[in-house]
């Protein structure tokens, strides 16, 4: 930046050059002889002495031939009286302080393809739901691509794929493998279970889980323990220890007893024998007797120890 003045012109003319020597002539007929400018080009000044005082634009932008760097002027910048005048405040303890602001266009262009230069755009947020679940649903929904079906004792079909049936379980892993009818066939009848529960083992298979297991959770355990899905089991037996009750007691022990649900025959064992009065005013108790007597005997032999204990006392 220079500062240029001359005893025979009142004005004091100010000049910004990327050089670090002065023009050769800061003079109005030197600017005007040269490359014409840009008027992208802006240049604004002033004088900083606590506040903004003489802000004036300097015009220019144009390119000194000698030194190929630009050039911003103002050739009457400031009055020589007024900046010596001390009310004007233009000197602060003598000092004078020039503020500049620029902005220069090149044609040199320089891409610089970094985030930082990137606007700030709001955040979305996504849905970051699973849709695994929903995939495999979907597949099972359509049986699209499907090369077996099972048949409900009612002789719904159900179509389904080997490779997951075979993945979440390995007794129907063993039946594709071998040479067996179902594989032969690419059909597997299930007498022993109704479409409803069919449909709701196979949710469970492609989806892990069933909307509507505490209506089906007897049957389901039967079919988990059928297909060795521990976890189809585990969860049948948390949903049948909750609902247990005098009606349905001895039934759930039953279950437990011939499915090999240690947790539930466990819970249950022991609500049969706290409310034995009225367990065995069921038909849950009946079929106890039947079919799992080693059962009962536990049972009585739980009663006849704990009479043991009441008498020995």
């Amino acid at each position: 930046m220079w500062l240029t003045y001359s005893y025979m012109f009142p004005w004091l003319m100010l000049s910004l050059s990327q050089s670090d020597q002065p023009p050769r002539k800061c003079n109005v007929t030197y600017v005007s002889n040269q490359i014409p400018t840009d008027p992208r080009h802006i240049c604004s000044a002033w004088i900083y002495s606590g506040q903004k005082e003489c802000v004036c634009k300097l015009t220019g932008g144009i390119t000194d031939p000698h030194t190929a760097h630009c050039l911003f002027y103002n050739e009457m910048f400031v009055r020589h009286k007024d900046l010596f005048d001390k009310s004007s405040r233009l000197l602060c303890d003598d000092q004078l302080t020039i503020v500049c602001e620029v902005h220069v266009f090149t044609n040199n262009v320089r891409y610089v393809d970094n985030w930082l230069f990137d606007p700030l755009k709001p955040a979305t947020v996504h849905n970051t739901e699973h849709t695994l679940g929903s995939d495999f649903k979907r597949i099972l929904d359509t049986g699209e691509n499907s090369d077996v079906a099972l048949v409900a004792s009612d002789g719904k079909e159900f179509p389904a794929h080997t490779l997951i049936l075979s993945i979440r379980s390995n007794v129907f892993a063993a039946m594709f493998k071998q040479e067996m009818k179902e594989k032969q066939e690419k059909r597997v009848n299930i007498d022993d279970l109704s479409s409803k529960v069919v449909q709701s083992l196979l949710e469970f298979i492609y989806t892990d889980k069933v909307p509507d297991i505490a209506t089906l959770a007897p049957e389901l355990l039967s079919a988990g323990h059928k297909y060795n899905i521990p976890r189809l089991m585990l969860l049948c037996e948390e949903i049948m220890a909750s609902d247990l009750n005098t009606e349905n007691a001895a039934e759930y022990f039953l279950l437990a007893d011939l499915y090999g649900a240690s947790q539930l025959r466990k819970i249950a064992k022991h609500f049969t024998t706290t409310h034995l009065k009225k367990v065995k005013g069921t038909d849950g108790w009946m079929k106890l007797m039947v079919r799992a007597p080693h059962a009962v005997d536990e049972i009585l032999n739980e009663m006849a120890d704990l009479m043991a204990q009441l008498t020995s006392s």
